[in-house]
């Protein structure tokens, strides 16, 4: 479809593709449609105006003109693409927790050869895990672990595993101690006998953009739901008084959107 044309906006999208809301959300918040127009929280309302108002791309067009939202920081993307592509496209994942780990002070995967045979700290993004039954019925589980700077084989033994086994249930990232087993150049691993889960510090989600969200709320209430012949009337009359140096340049929208809605 792009071949015919390129996407004038996300209207156009929208129309040409016939993506569905939940897909062209999905497409948004990882940044797929920023060619279109670079802020993912304006297209997100755009998005949602569209289907609230029965794909009617020029009344759409209309209500989210003059809504100005912050783009999502680094921090937002980056959550974004965990949850949608289960990979981060624009850091590392363990950005998310850069203020966490710097306090921490964990070794690196580089380093961690350098400090064989000590108890060292180190953070990781969980990339395998496997459990293991011994001949003597007891329990084991190796993990992978990556930081970035690369990948950390560690293991937990039956009393670290009873212990803190069950905490491994996702990416993480986790912090983990123990003592560097290195029996080889080159070659080093982590016998872990202690195991911490990172929570993620929410107010690094946070932009502009959710206080303008809640200071909007009841205005975007109205904009999707209840409009009535008659207040949209006044919207649009209201709308033309405050651009009235532009009124002839608003006069085509306006009849449009005035036809659309009362036919």
């Amino acid at each position: 479809e792009r071949q015919k044309a390129p996407f004038k906006d996300l209207f156009d999208f929208l129309q040409r593709t016939r993506a569905g809301e939940k897909e062209a959300r999905h497409l948004i918040k990882v940044g797929a449609l920023n060619a279109l127009l670079p802020n993912e929280p304006k297209l997100l309302l755009m998005n949602e105006i569209y289907f609230k108002n029965k794909k009617r791309a020029t009344l759409s067009a209309f209500l989210s003109a003059d809504v100005e939202l912050p783009s999502y920081n680094r921090f937002q993307k980056i959550s974004n693409e965990l949850e949608l592509l289960d990979f981060a496209v624009t850091d590392h994942p363990l950005t998310l927790y850069e203020d966490q780990i710097a306090q921490i002070k964990p070794v690196s995967s580089l380093e961690l050869e350098q400090h064989k045979n000590r108890r060292v700290t180190f953070v990781g993004w969980l990339v395998t895990m496997r459990r293991v039954e011994t001949k003597n019925k007891t329990m084991m589980k190796f993990i992978t672990l990556e930081d970035r700077e690369g990948l950390v084989e560690a293991v937990l033994f039956d009393k670290a595993y009873k212990k803190y086994g069950h905490l491994f249930k996702g990416y993480g990232p986790y912090v983990v101690k123990g003592r560097v087993q290195s029996r080889l150049p080159g070659e080093a691993n982590l016998i872990v006998d202690e195991v911490q889960v990172l929570q993620l510090e929410k107010e690094k989600l946070e932009t502009e953009s959710l206080a303008l969200a809640e200071r909007a709320e009841n205005r975007r209430n109205f904009l999707f739901f209840g409009i009535d012949s008659s207040a949209l009337f006044c919207v649009i009359m209201l709308y033309l008084h405050e651009t009235k140096n532009n009124l002839s340049r608003n006069s085509q929208n306006f009849a449009e959107i005035f036809f659309i809605f009362f036919n």
